[in-house]
């Protein structure tokens, strides 16, 4: 259909912009060397940790509750930086000085961009799977402040899926094909792979034990965001 579909494009007078992954980019340039057809190509730019953090302080602002405070319970580092939050008496909003006094920002943000190499999707699942819930003593301490806290995990404590070193063929098949068609139903990965319907369901259950996959209600099949960076270096 690929093959079939640039024929037809080939031919077309019209201008066009296609958009894919950059894993099926890879894959269509060893096959088809559709990079030899479409000479330029666009990529996003990764997000860094500045672009992170402005991106998850938009998302927490957007709802109706009281302002949002994002910290490290270990340190009590800011994970974003405090808002400044208005007094009644008064029309301006008071100095971060005044409110937070000498707070230090952590370095999460800068290991989440490194980790998740810039994709904001890995980054935002890893965001999501980091908050925690506000102690009753936390809320409590900050009720003066109409703040509400959101605890985030520790980098050094979230829990990584690791891949083991005695991995074959069948495992780096069922990956890559996964992230090339950004997940898959298994009976669609029976159809495409050159193995064995049992051999890659097999395949799907160890991967899921170790937290390497994860499976929809509806059977299809994905990368789990925690161990996309593990999977994406086993598999280079």
């Amino acid at each position: 259909f690929l093959r079939q579909f640039l024929d037809w494009l080939a031919n077309w007078p019209g201008r066009c912009l296609l958009g894919c992954s950059s894993w099926a980019w890879a894959y269509l340039s060893a096959a088809l060397h559709i990079d030899r057809f479409f000479t330029t190509a666009w990529t996003l730019e990764a997000l860094d940790a500045e672009r992170l953090q402005i991106w998850f302080a938009q998302l927490a602002s957007g709802h109706d509750l009281q302002p949002l405070v994002f910290r490290e319970p270990d340190s009590g580092h800011f994970v974003i930086p405090p808002p400044a939050l208005k007094d009644e008496n008064e029309e301006e909003p008071s100095s971060d000085d005044e409110l937070w006094g000498d707070w230090k920002q952590s370095s999460f943000l800068t290991e989440l961009a490194a980790h998740s190499l810039g994709n904001p999707g890995v980054a935002w699942a890893i965001w999501r799977i980091s908050l925690g819930q506000l102690s009753a003593e936390e809320t409590e301490k900050h009720a003066l402040r109409e703040v509400e806290t959101v605890w985030v995990k520790p980098w050094r404590r979230i829990y990584w899926p690791t891949l083991p070193n005695t991995l074959g063929h069948s495992e780096f098949f069922v990956l890559h094909t996964l992230l090339l068609h950004d997940g898959l139903a298994a009976s669609l990965l029976c159809l495409l792979l050159p193995l064995s319907a049992f051999e890659v369901r097999r395949t799907l259950s160890a991967l899921a034990n170790l937290r390497v996959l994860e499976v929809s209600q509806d059977d299809i099949w994905r990368v789990s965001p925690l161990a996309y960076h593990t999977v994406r270096e086993a598999l280079a």
